[in-house]
């Protein structure tokens, strides 16, 4: 409910601070006034976009603020916005000549985005804009839908339809991709392929400049190891020879003193020593070859290996995790068809989901189509237009498919009207007039009442293209309704106006400087005398009149 509305600076109202409370309570004044701008000020308040013109003449900066009650929905959806409820809901809008418009909820800076995913179903506004509205044939299933309490179970098959949307979306995206996917296949196999040819190992480029080095110097090894050879072993005063001597020598002197036998031992261990020494030159100078074809098969090997590691290293190692990571690619890569497999069995699954949730809805709508004609024709007898019928008619494909579902179904509601007896019920855009409309408009929102609970309503003049008599049905029906919610209604007919149990007055006052608008409760005499202007009196019969129509109105 909304339980205060706070006006600053706004458009021609310097300040205007009204207490709301249940029931019908009632805007009126002279044309001009200004009953518009409360209007607009809710709209503002409920997240719409700031326009030029907004901000009192003179002044630096407007500001609106509306302070709910809220119902519990509303209260676990602020919990999660993380906002706390204690004090209701504090909306506030502040309009700058300088700065952006800025937008709080309880403290919160919020963005309009939020607001409206906060207010959305608080307060509604049904005006002249909402009554054109029923000429369009797309709304039809919206009013329908709320009244048999659908709203969830559309949202569940609009998930639903947005799902398969999106599965769609990735098949032809998969689809077109396909082609891409297969030249990127054959580059990825051609680097594997370079790589698992050539094979390269750990270290293999340190082997390969060892050997080279080793295999083109192999004369100067093998002349180098043969004069070792001869003067270890071969040659005539070789170490081999000498140390001999020496050995013979000693080993008698050693025969002579004992003590010598230790250096004989010694000696003769560098003798032995020498000797395998020189065999191991020998041999090692005997395997030595310059092998041209070793060198040519090395330095080709080198030179693959080396342009290898220019595309794929710079090093062995990182040449490797390349290979690892295009196998995981091409493994990859190897399995769309397997994805699209699975996702055209997804896409059968969700599309059978989505014709039986289309289907189940369907059957819903037509079982509460017949409940809300009835609900609407008895609105209507009591709003003073008899003979009149109002039904629904609901089309749905004789064979309908996934393909026949939309985000609201495979349905197309038409809400179809007859104003006199004789004539077959046609299409409302096609035969309602202007006063007809905002009748079924009143007949809609008293049917739907006991379904929007925690609901404010805002009628702005919807006793528009109505005569003197059925206003009496039409405030009958208001203050009706407000038993249910809140309702606020700005009006021109005092047999509105008198139904209601708040009465506001919005009054333009000009002096030679400046215009502004002011806004005020009234009650007993002063309430009488605004009644009696509405009738087009001041005198003593128009104040009796009005006395009598605020009488009727609260005995009824």
């Amino acid at each position: 409910m909304l339980r205060e509305l706070i006006l600053e600076n706004f458009v021609l109202i310097k300040r205007a601070h009204i207490f709301l409370d249940d029931g019908l309570t009632v805007f009126t004044g002279e044309t001009g006034a200004g009953k518009s701008l409360l209007v607009r000020a809710v709209k503002l308040l409920l997240g719409e976009r700031q326009v030029p013109g907004l901000i009192y003449p003179g002044a630096e900066r407007a500001v609106l603020q509306a302070i709910f009650d809220p119902p519990l929905w509303l209260r676990e959806l602020m919990e999660e916005f993380g906002l706390s409820t204690d004090e209701g809901l504090i909306i506030k809008r502040i309009f700058s000549r300088k700065t952006k418009a800025r937008t709080y909820v309880n403290g919160h800076a919020m963005t309009l985005y939020e607001l409206k995913q906060l207010t959305g179903g608080l307060l509604s506004i049904a005006g002249q804009h909402e009554y054109q509205g029923l000429l369009k044939r797309g709304s039809y299933i919206g009013w329908l839908d709320r009244f048999a309490g659908l709203i969830d179970e559309r949202k569940r098959l609009n998930k639903i339809y947005e799902d398969l949307r999106a599965l769609e979306e990735e098949e032809r995206r998969l689809y077109s991709r396909i082609g891409d996917l297969q030249a990127r296949k054959e580059i990825l196999e051609a680097e594997l392929g370079e790589i698992e040819e050539i094979d390269p190992k750990e270290g293999e480029e340190e082997v390969i400049l060892r050997e080279l080095e080793l295999l083109r110097s192999s004369s100067t090894l093998k002349e180098l190891g043969q004069a070792a050879y001869a003067k270890l072993y071969s040659s005539r005063g070789s170490c081999e020879e000498l140390l001999s001597e020496a050995m013979d020598a000693i080993s008698k002197m050693s025969s002579i003193d004992s003590r010598l036998n230790e250096i004989s031992k010694r000696l003769d261990s560098a003798l032995t020593e020498i000797r395998e020494v020189a065999y191991e030159i020998r041999d090692y100078t005997d395997d030595i070859t310059g092998d041209p074809q070793r060198i040519d098969e090395l330095e080709s090997r080198l030179q693959r290996l080396r342009k290898l590691l220019l595309k794929h290293g710079p090093t062995v190692e990182d040449c490797l995790r390349k290979k690892e990571q295009i196998k995981a690619q091409l493994s990859a890569l190897n399995s769309p068809k397997a994805f699209m497999a699975e996702i055209k069995a997804r896409l059968e699954e969700k599309r059978k989901e989505l014709l039986d949730a289309a289907l189940n809805l369907s059957e819903m709508r037509k079982d509460a189509a017949r409940q809300f004609e009835s609900a609407v024709n008895r609105e209507l007898e009591g709003l003073f237009i008899h003979d009149c019928l109002f039904s629904i008619r609901i089309e749905t494909p004789d064979e309908p498919s996934y393909k026949d579902v939309g985000p609201d179904g495979m349905d197309k509601v038409f809400f179809c009207f007859r104003p006199n007896p004789g004539l077959s019920p046609r299409p409302l855009n096609e035969i309602a007039s202007g006063g007809e409309l905002s009748r079924v408009m009143l007949a809609l929102r008293v049917a739907l009442s006991g379904r929007l609970e925690g609901t404010t309503i805002l009628f702005d003049e919807i006793d528009a293209g109505i005569g003197g008599e059925t206003a009496n049905f039409v405030g009958e029906k208001l203050r009706s309704l407000g038993e249910a919610m809140q309702v606020l209604c700005v009006s021109h007919f005092p047999q509105v106006a008198s139904r209601a149990s708040g009465h506001f007055v919005v009054k333009k006052i000009q002096d030679s400087n400046q215009t502004w608008t002011e806004i005020f409760e009234v009650r007993g005499e002063t309430r009488v005398q605004e009644i009696a202007r509405m009738l087009g009196g001041s005198g003593p019969e128009a104040l009796g009149y009005a006395r009598s129509l605020l009488d009727m109105g609260d005995k009824e």
